[in-house]
């Protein structure tokens, strides 16, 4: 109690730094956040407040695959498809190469980054739902026009591309 009057009366540098300063007393228990003004009921209801809502999903484009093309390229197969080791050094190589548009957790950079349109979320269930294996190895491989996104296909292989692939399927429905 003495350690809270000498805080109030020389600032809270000086009773900090007595706080913190070792061996001087026995640590003392913080205090319960202050309830907010309304009946007695509801003392504790601003802690159990639910989380601020999510923004609302953005839209999901057009296929980026060339008309002419979209039905083969849908139909490609994944040939590691379901490798958990390619699902790991998919997401190694999308944590080297992706990350810095695509955010560390995949859901797309923040909202003042810049980006227009703004990187793929790609913990977006309905995204995932829209998207073949295929369209997503050639938007990686060829890049997206009227994007950010440019072609890899210079710098990573066929095979690492499907590996990101499979990591980039991981992330569906990852969302906090």
């Amino acid at each position: 109690m003495e350690r809270r009057r000498i805080c109030r009366a020389t600032g809270w540098l000086v009773g900090a730094w007595l706080l913190l300063a070792p061996g001087l007393a026995p640590a003392v228990e913080p205090e319960p956040p202050a309830a907010p003004d309304g009946p007695p009921g509801q003392a504790m209801d601003h802690l159990m407040a639910a989380p601020p809502a999510m923004a609302a999903e953005a839209p999901i484009p057009k296929s980026p695959v060339p008309d002419a093309e979209r039905k083969a390229i849908r139909r490609l197969a994944n040939p590691v498809a379901g490798d958990a080791a390619a699902a790991s050094k998919g997401g190694l190589l999308f944590a080297a190469h992706c990350r810095v548009c695509h955010g560390s957790a995949s859901e797309g950079p923040p909202p003042d980054s810049g980006f227009t349109p703004p990187p793929r979320d790609f913990r977006s269930a309905a995204f995932h739902a829209a998207r073949t294996d295929g369209e997503l190895f050639y938007a990686i491989q060829k890049g997206v026009d009227g994007t950010a996104m440019l072609p890899w296909e210079s710098r990573l292989t066929e095979r690492e591309i499907w590996m990101v692939v499979v990591y980039i399927r991981t992330r569906a429905d990852t969302a906090p």
